[in-house]
C-alpha cells in the first residue's frame, strides 16, 4: 500500500502532444486500478507559475483521474498513486468508471511523463493484463476503441 505521503505521479495527454508522437512506442507501462475521475473545472488554476497554457486548455471539459498502480513494467512504481490528465473524450472513448482497471503506455519528455496509450482491461483475467503489460504495442490514447 502506498504511503499517504506519497506524491502520486503525473501523467498528462499534453506532454505527449507533438509532432511525430503517433509513431512512438510506450518506454513504460503500468496498470492503473481508477480510484477516482472527476472534471477538472479550472484548468487555469492548475498551471504551475511560468509555464504558458497547454495545448490541453483547448479540449472541452478535460478529467483528472487518480488511481493506483497495480502493475508495471518496474516493479518498483506497484502501489504507487497515479493522476492522469486527459480530454474527457479520450476517457469516455474506453468507457472506463471508478473501479476499472486501465492500462496506461507513458513516454518521458522534458516536461514530464506523457500519456501515449490508454486501454481499458477491466474485462481481461490478470494473465491477459500482464500479456498486454509485456508487449511493445498498445492502444494510442486518440485511436477509436
Amino acid at each position: 500500500m502506498a504511503s499517504f505521503l506519497t506524491r502520486p505521479i503525473d501523467i498528462t495527454a499534453e506532454n505527449a502532444m507533438f509532432k511525430g508522437v503517433e509513431m512512438l512506442h510506450p518506454q513504460k507501462k503500468i496498470i492503473v486500478e481508477v480510484k477516482k475521475e472527476k472534471k477538472e473545472e479550472e484548468i487555469i488554476s492548475s498551471l504551475k507559475p511560468g509555464r504558458s497554457p497547454s495545448l490541453i486548455s483547448g479540449y472541452p471539459d478535460p478529467v483528472l483521474i487518480e488511481g493506483v498502480i497495480l502493475n508495471g513494467s518496474e516493479p518498483k512504481l506497484v502501489n504507487q498513486p497515479v493522476r492522469l490528465r486527459l480530454p474527457e473524450q479520450e476517457w469516455q472513448r474506453i468507457k472506463a468508471e471508478k473501479g476499472s482497471i486501465i492500462g496506461i503506455g507513458i513516454i518521458m519528455t522534458k516536461q514530464g511523463y506523457g500519456l501515449l496509450c490508454l486501454e481499458n482491461l477491466t474485462d481481461r483475467d490478470s494473465d491477459k493484463q500482464t500479456a498486454w503489460l509485456n508487449t511493445l504495442s498498445c492502444r494510442k490514447r486518440w485511436d477509436p476503441a
